[in-house]
């Protein structure tokens, strides 16, 4: 999920999966955020791609004028994003790439 507008205090209190994308844009979310359970990661690749997608998804239903306008300029925008990962959640996947990749399943990228 993306979330474009602010958060309020004690965001992903009880977040137990999946994945949040907060568009940080007042610099402020850390400071809202319950950080027991979730990490703050940086943004990887696929995240990227995933943000795009899933913004345009949301300008294509909407019409959303603030993904278009994150999107117009979405170099600089993306700096502004924050990748929300449950702890215990990131653990299960980070096992699970480990796994398939010593039984020899995982993807080469």
């Amino acid at each position: 999920m993306v979330i474009l507008g602010t958060t309020g205090r004690n965001f992903a209190a009880g977040m137990s999966g999946g994945e949040a994308y907060v568009y940080n844009e007042d610099g402020k979310f850390e400071s809202r955020c319950n950080k027991d359970m979730v990490d703050l990661d940086p943004l990887n690749d696929d995240d990227i791609r995933i943000i795009k997608q899933l913004l345009s998804n949301h300008i294509k239903y909407t019409s959303s004028g603030k993904a278009s306008r994150i999107m117009e300029n979405i170099g600089e925008e993306l700096k502004k994003f924050i990748k929300v990962y449950p702890k215990e959640y990131k653990a299960i996947v980070e096992a699970r790439k480990t796994q398939e990749k010593s039984l020899g399943l995982a993807e080469e990228k």
